[in-house]
């Protein structure tokens, strides 16, 4: 972070700067800093690219968590969205459609449940944790959704494959 050869200071520099504003990088400050980052970001134009913003957002996101570690706040929940200025309301439920959601969103979901994803790496790696901690009322609430028939299960394990079964039947043929 920062730095680089024409730097002047490089590592050191860097650390000394970071040092002189540990009493704003707080996970308030965090959350303010974010908030001007996107707005400015949703502001200016960028490119027609539609790649580039998700890989700005990326770096910012990559860059908070090690600012997070670094001056000790928790990062979770920091909304890294940037998606120009059309920001989705927060997930605080599981969504009928999660094979369908964004990664971003399954973070979301997973976040809401207090769920830690942070080993994942993979959709498909967030998908399965996903359903590996929903619970009987979620698979109902999904599966009344959906209006598929549940009568005959009994198990989590029933209700669960029936879910699971959704996404296959959506042409999802990753194995979660």
């Amino acid at each position: 972070m920062g730095g680089g050869k024409a730097y002047h200071g490089a590592h050191h520099r860097t650390s000394w700067h970071h040092h002189q504003v540990s009493q704003v990088m707080t996970r308030e400050g965090a959350d303010l800093w974010m908030l001007h980052m996107r707005a400015a970001l949703d502001k200016a134009d960028l490119t027609d690219d539609p790649r580039v913003r998700p890989c700005i957002d990326g770096f910012l996101e990559t860059h908070m968590k090690k600012y997070a570690e670094q001056f000790d706040f928790d990062e979770q929940g920091i909304d890294y969205s940037g998606n120009g200025g059309n920001v989705k309301p927060k997930l605080t439920a599981v969504p009928p459609n999660i094979e369908e959601l964004s990664v971003s969103e399954l973070k979301q979901v997973l976040e809401y449940k207090k769920v830690d994803y942070h080993d994942c790496i993979e959709k498909e790696d967030l998908l399965a944790r996903l359903y590996s901690a929903l619970t009987v009322k979620d698979c109902v609430s999904i599966l009344k959704a959906r209006g598929v028939n549940f009568s005959d299960c009994i198990e989590k394990r029933e209700f669960l494959d029936l879910v699971k079964d959704l996404g296959y039947s959506n042409g999802d043929t990753q194995n979660v």
